[in-house]
């Protein structure tokens, strides 16, 4: 295939196709999950999303963009491994070093230059996010940009990708913090989903912020409504930064925005139509 046809995902199994056989038929249950999760892109597109909008970039950052692509594809599947070991008792124990050749896979992808420090300083967050919901399962952690802090991880490509291009420290920043807001809306999101099944396996999550027991039925559309809103000013600050980045298109996070926004409306305009009629 030649090289300019490549993806990131085409990338990330040549990468695979060179580890030890052991490693890469372990990995294959995982990595198809992996697949399936990035079916629209929405993992390894996320560097090209951030280029989508900058005139004149060059095919080497084309390049570099498709395997930090690949870097977010290691990252996302390593998380999942340590997911199945905190979550399930019986998690099988070759998770850890699978995990743990996903990550050196997506470390070695990732260039080293001044924002190494920054780099390793979001890894870090979502490790002691991690570490957090292991210890402390029912304690909640404070702020509007705490539930970002699990898929802080997916920061690393972005930093690595505005570094190479030079940002200036003050816009590597504005972009940094919009996609805390977009990781912020995600995983709340996603606690929505399970916010049932997280409180009696006994984990609070972001979605029981002010909750002493589940709802009640009658409770449930009040709920949901302060969930979407939630959901909602979180998504509009982060499209609200990013407009406010000469370099980029203000659109350029939209196909991870849209979907997260359309749901929330989706479910408020059902949940006001289902409201008693006074």
């Amino acid at each position: 295939m030649p090289t300019n046809k490549l993806s990131a995902v085409d990338t990330a199994e040549i990468i695979i196709s060179q580890w030890p056989n052991n490693l890469r038929q372990a990995l294959r249950v995982q990595w198809q999950k992996t697949i399936s999760d990035d079916k629209s892109g929405l993992i390894s597109g996320l560097p090209s999303s951030i280029l989508s909008g900058l005139k004149g970039r060059s095919s080497l950052i084309s390049l570099l963009a498709r395997e930090l692509g690949a870097a977010n594809l290691f990252l996302w599947t390593a998380a999942n491994f340590q997911d199945d070991v905190y979550d399930e008792a019986d998690a099988p124990k070759s998770n850890i070093p699978l995990a743990n050749a996903c990550l050196h896979a997506a470390w070695s992808l990732i260039p080293r230059s001044n924002s190494l420090t920054d780099i390793i300083k979001v890894s870090l967050e979502a490790e002691d996010a991690n570490l957090h919901e292991i210890t402390k399962p029912q304690t909640i952690q404070s702020g509007v940009l705490a539930p970002a802090g699990k898929s802080s991880f997916l920061l690393m490509a972005p930093l690595a990708l505005t570094a190479h291009l030079n940002w200036p420290k003050s816009e590597i920043d504005k972009l940094t913090l919009a996609l805390r807001y977009f990781l912020s809306a995600k995983q709340l999101a996603d606690d929505t989903y399970d916010y049932k099944e997280d409180w009696q396996k006994g984990r609070r999550t972001f979605a029981h912020r002010g909750l002493k027991r589940l709802p009640t039925k009658n409770e449930l559309p009040p709920y949901f409504k302060r969930l979407a809103h939630r959901i909602l000013r979180l998504t509009s600050t982060c499209r609200g930064i990013i407009k406010t980045i000469p370099a980029l298109d203000g659109d350029c996070l939209d196909i991870y925005l849209s979907p997260l926004e359309t749901n929330c409306r989706h479910s408020l305009a059902n949940l006001n139509q289902s409201a008693p009629q006074v």
